[in-house]
């Protein structure tokens, strides 16, 4: 019965998104993004460099990467801000927690939700590319390991993303909370960048308020700057600047701390 109410509200979670048409807006853009990519790369090689045997198709792949992966983390925010706060807005909350399903339940369920239509787009906006390089001669070894590890690598910074912002959303409003995701997000990949890979040298030397507030993001938070850029070295298949065994374990105990402190919340401010 659980299983099935779980099941349930995530697919509740996918048909809100859908009826709001966030999902058709989104491949509009992608479409817009993917249009835009291709005629500055023709541009740029027509213009300068039409003399010269270059193959840009990797090129232009890599950069829609980049703009999807960076656009990705608006849209976790941006979604995760109303995944919660939209059912206690329209009155629906109290029914919801009525059912045979805990406060923790629920609230994971609308998180994976949203992480699935983050995802979905993710998955649907890099096919996409693909399809349409391969037309100009992308080759098959683009599809294998180096884009499905990096996709599953950018699965964590879009969850962490969007539990931040179902935790910020449950202190303000749907505008402040996004602004307030966003600007966190920027100051935890500051933060991972400073102190990742030479955490306790960095430490040694804090001098002053700024660096002890930002090594303590680093070390509490989830490391989704981190992760961004491990997932672009795997998309460009290029050697790990990060431990990704130490950043896994660093993550599953931040990110419980982070679930601690949204239901904490939630609790306190929920029916």
């Amino acid at each position: 019965m659980k299983a099935k109410i779980h099941f349930l509200l995530i697919k509740n979670t996918l048909y809100k998104e859908y009826r709001n048409k966030t999902l058709l807006l989104l491949f509009l853009f992608t479409l817009l993004i993917l249009w835009l990519d291709q005629t500055f790369f023709d541009f740029i090689f027509n213009q300068f460099f039409k003399a010269q045997n270059l193959n840009l198709i990797q090129y232009k792949l890599d950069l829609f990467y980049y703009i999807i992966s960076s656009w990705n983390i608006l849209i976790s925010a941006l979604l995760g801000v109303s995944c919660v706060k939209s059912d206690r807005d329209e009155g629906v909350l109290e029914g919801l927690l009525s059912l045979p399903i805990s406060r923790l339940s629920y609230v994971l369920s609308r998180i994976f939700g949203t992480w699935l239509i983050v995802i979905g787009y993710y998955v649907l906006s890099l096919l996409l590319a693909i399809t349409v390089f391969s037309f100009d001669g992308l080759q098959g070894q683009f599809l294998g390991w180096p884009i499905l590890s990096s996709l599953l690598m950018s699965s964590l910074p879009i969850l962490i993303v969007i539990t931040l912002s179902v935790f910020f959303s449950l202190h303000f409003s749907r505008v402040w909370a996004l602004i307030t995701t966003l600007f966190l997000t920027g100051i935890i990949s500051h933060a991972n960048e400073t102190f990742s890979g030479r955490f306790l040298d960095q430490i040694a030397h804090i001098d002053g308020p700024y660096k002890a507030i930002i090594a303590l993001i680093h070390s509490l938070i989830p490391h989704s700057g981190t992760f961004n850029t491990l997932s672009k070295e795997l998309f460009g298949n290029h050697e790990l600047t990060k431990s990704l065994t130490l950043e896994l374990f660093h993550f599953s105990g931040s990110y419980t701390l982070l679930i601690f402190a949204v239901m904490i919340t939630f609790r306190q401010k929920g029916p």
